[in-house]
Parts: C-alpha cells; sequence; structure tokens
C-alpha cells in the first residue's frame, strides 16, 4: 500500500468518525472573506459552543478561561452549583456572549442525561465536549479500597463514556 493511498484511506476515516472536515466547496481566491460554510468549523466565525466537565477548578477551570477567551461560548459542569458560578464569572464576555453551568454528576446516567437535556434546551448544539472530571486515589496499591478503585473507574471511565454519549447527540 502506498503512503498516499494509506493517508487518503486515514482521512477519509477521520472525515468519516467527524474528526476534520473537509470543506463541501473549493473557494476560488478572491477579494472579500471566505463564506463560513467552506470553512474548517474550527475556523468559522459563528459562536462554537463546548461543555466542560469538572469545571470548578484546576484543570476544568483553566480550559473553560482559554475557550472563553478564544470566543467559544462555554457550558460549565460540575456537582456543585456554587463553585461552577464561581468560576462562570471570571470567564471573559464576548459580544454578548453568556457562559452558562449545569450541575451534573459524570458517575449518574439519569444526572448526565438531565444536564445534557438542559444544555440542549438552553441553546441546542454542541461543537465540542472537554472530559475533564477525574477522581483520583493515591496511597500503596495493597491498601486501595475497592470503594476506591470503583470511584476512580466511575469517573475516570463511565463518567467519560456516559457524557460523551450524551453530547454526540448535540454535536452539530
Amino acid at each position: 500500500m502506498s503512503a498516499g493511498t494509506r493517508n487518503g484511506d486515514l482521512a477519509d476515516a477521520a472525515q468519516a468518525i467527524g474528526a476534520i472536515e473537509r470543506p463541501a466547496q473549493t473557494v476560488a481566491p478572491g477579494p472579500g472573506p471566505l463564506p463560513a460554510a467552506s470553512m474548517p468549523l474550527a475556523l468559522r466565525p459563528v459562536p462554537r459552543r463546548v461543555l466542560v466537565t469538572g469545571a470548578t477548578r484546576g484543570i476544568g477551570a483553566a480550559v473553560a478561561q482559554a475557550l472563553a477567551a478564544a470566543g467559544w461560548h462555554v457550558t460549565l459542569a460540575g456537582r456543585a452549583r456554587a463553585a461552577l458560578e464561581e468560576v462562570r464569572v471570571t470567564l471573559p464576555i464576548t459580544e454578548a456572549l453568556a457562559h452558562d453551568c449545569v450541575e451534573l454528576d459524570v458517575t449518574d446516567a439519569a444526572s448526565v442525561a438531565r444536564a445534557f437535556a438542559e444544555v440542549h434546551a438552553k441553546g441546542g448544539a454542541l461543537q465540542a465536549l472537554v472530559n475533564n472530571a477525574g477522581a483520583v486515589e493515591t496511597g500503596p496499591l495493597a491498601r486501595l479500597p475497592l470503594a476506591a478503585w470503583d470511584r476512580m473507574l466511575a469517573v475516570n471511565l463511565t463518567g467519560v463514556f456516559l457524557c460523551t454519549q450524551q453530547a454526540v447527540k448535540l454535536f452539530k
């Protein structure tokens, strides 16, 4: 198999799963801006919406800050509404772009479904999901309680599955 064929196959596969987006048409160079429909999704000048889990502190809050500064509409998601609101009020706002919060427990399928239904009701489509919620227990493995192990798996694996499963329904 030649490298060109393989790269073409990989590009086709990436497009099929939505990892990349190819322009629908080729636009001849000329005066004026490039039509938004022919731009890659990440470059389109429309507000893009992202949901960030585990957004109350650390990496989640920092990612939310960076995305808001880049012009994304950010929906902060986590278990504590008050902590989410504390982060929300620090996000930069551009052109009447109001960020919002949604309370959810990533380990609870019903909670995740309710949260994504709320997101959909507020604004429709999502363009991205940041699965940042995480749990870690430290210490010697020999003394790690099974309940702690189960909690890490529920947050770090099942939570990602549940959120991604709901998010793909809203991706546009």
